[in-house]
Formats: C-alpha cells, structure tokens, sequence
C-alpha cells in the first residue's frame, strides 16, 4: 500500500511541474522509498516462491593462481539441465577478483537427488579447458547451499572443479 501510495504522490510531483526545493527534496524521498519497498518485495517474492525449507542455493567462485578463465557453466540437476551460464568478460573479471556468483536459487523437494557441474574455459596458455563434478545429496528439511569453485591444488599447474557444501 505504502508502494502505491509513493508511486501517486511521484506522479503528483511530476505533474505539478514545480521544481521548487521541497518537492526536489520530497521527489528524492519518494525515490529512496521506491528503492528500498522494491528491494522488500523482491526479497518477499523470494521466500513467498523459495520458502527456506525448500530451497537450493548454487554458488561458484574461482580460486585458482593461474589464469583460468571460465567462458560457461552448466549444472544438470537428477539428470535434468538445470542452468546453463555464459560468462562475460566483466563476470570473468569480478570472479578473478574474488568474486562469488550466486547463480542459481530455486525449491528442490526433499530426498536424493544428484548434481553433475561442468566448467568451460581456457588456461594461461589460451588452451581450452573443460572440467566436470558429481555431487550426490540427500536434501533434507533445511535450505541447501553449495559453492562450486575452480581451485588449483598445491603444485599443479592445473584447474579442478571443486564443491563445497555452505
């Protein structure tokens, strides 16, 4: 109700036309309003479609000293494509930065199930490269997170595909 209220008393400001320092300060409050009732619902949303009980929760991460650079991500999920990501250059950055990527949020029903990730990239050599995962879960009652990353293992020269559950 609040929302709706903000959006009509904006569109009063706006149609006035007066540019005067108190509707210039109320326009701005009604924006911050806007801004943080949008953020309220998008987080209801998410609990109203991924109550916590049933949600599933992927995450991925490069951890690696070379330069690995990932190019797309797939996950099959019970033998079913679940996600399948291509990654910008500017993605690629903010993981190389220590980024993490919350790349999927989604129900999953409780009981066993199977998770097969693969990672597509190139190495430091400009060398493709392709790495794959299997996770078997059994997802109980609570919400189940997972972080899939890219790691190098001591003295390698070479990325692995690692999981972790959070």
């Amino acid at each position: 109700m609040k929302f709706i209220l903000s959006l009509a008393m904006v569109a009063g400001v706006l149609f006035t036309g007066a540019a005067s320092a108190e509707n210039s300060k109320t326009l701005e409050q009604l924006k911050k309003d806007t801004v943080m009732i949008s953020a309220e619902m998008a987080q209801l949303e998410d609990e109203l479609f991924h109550p916590k009980n049933q949600q599933l929760a992927l995450h991925f991460a490069i951890n690696t000293k070379l330069s690995f650079r990932i190019s797309e991500l797939k996950v099959l999920l019970d033998d079913n494509e679940l996600i399948h990501k291509h990654y910008t250059a500017r993605q690629t950055a903010a993981l190389d930065r220590g980024g993490v990527d919350k790349f999927y949020v989604g129900s999953l029903s409780t009981g066993e199930h199977k998770l097969v990730a693969f990672i597509t990239g190139t190495d430091n050599f400009g060398l493709p490269v392709k790495r794959a995962l299997t996770h078997q879960f059994t997802k109980d009652s609570q919400a189940y997170s997972v972080l899939l990353s890219a790691e190098q293992p001591k003295n390698a020269s070479y990325a692995v595909l690692d999981l972790a559950k959070l």
